[in-house]
């Protein structure tokens, strides 16, 4: 199935539920370089399809109002976690998330009929950018790439001057209450694109980075090129 659309559409992503296979994906109707802020106006949203037997789709429907959208949701014990960005003050079900910075993260939990149960919101005065969610356990876990300092409740990540840095942080899957938060970057680009937990709790994450990796009191040395990929394991 593809659809047409005379704006971008990107970053697919498919969320299975028992009888009813959903597909995210970001829609903006006016695309702009990410690196230097969105015009004025809100550009982004979210949208999804869905199918109930693989074959017929329903037309996209736009999930929340413009301005943010969620990435990689996440299905566990019948809810459905989110984490995303949005811009300017957005409401996702329960109070409005303030704006913070240009971009502000995101982590919501919903119902299976849809209701809201959570949405909590996170940012500094810059750009935060959630990328990557994943639940296990007791834990929602979230990952992507922040510039300039990011407020994340229970830590303050202070950004390396430079580029983007790394953050990873836990919630509550009961109520969105930031558990911990840690950040991961040196002078050039790092981000982190996945997030995966294993059954012993340890944190996997994956991302880019341009240099140098700092992490856990050593460097870890890239093999060479501009943009290097990477795998890190965190113990809680």
């Amino acid at each position: 199935k593809s659809y047409h659309t005379p704006h971008q559409a990107r970053d697919p992503f498919f969320c299975a539920m028992p009888d009813r296979l959903l597909m995210y994906y970001i829609h903006y109707e006016n695309p702009h370089d990410i690196e230097h802020g969105w015009p004025p106006e809100r550009t982004v949203e979210t949208k999804v399809t869905y199918t109930d037997d693989g074959e017929t789709w329903s037309a996209p429907q736009r999930v929340h109002e413009r301005g943010a959208n969620f990435w990689r949701p996440k299905m566990r014990d019948g809810r459905i976690y989110v984490g995303g960005l949005y811009t300017e003050a957005a409401e996702f079900g329960g109070a409005v998330l303030p704006s913070m910075g240009v971009y502000d993260l995101a982590v919501a939990a919903y119902a299976p009929d849809g209701g809201h149960l959570w949405s909590n919101g996170f940012g500094g005065e810059g750009i935060s950018q959630g990328l990557h969610l994943d639940v296990e356990g007791d834990g929602v876990y979230f990952t992507g790439r922040f510039k300039d300092d990011l407020n994340l409740g229970v830590e303050y990540l202070v950004a390396t001057p430079g580029d983007y840095d790394v953050f990873v942080a836990r919630f509550d899957p009961d109520d969105g209450s930031p558990v911990w938060a840690k950040s991961i970057g040196g002078p050039g680009e790092d981000q982190a694109n996945g997030i995966a937990v294993g059954s012993d709790g340890s944190v996997f994450v994956a991302g880019h980075s341009e240099g140098d990796v700092p992490f856990a009191g050593s460097t870890t040395a890239p093999p060479g090129g501009w943009l290097e990929g990477f795998v890190l394991g965190i113990s809680q």
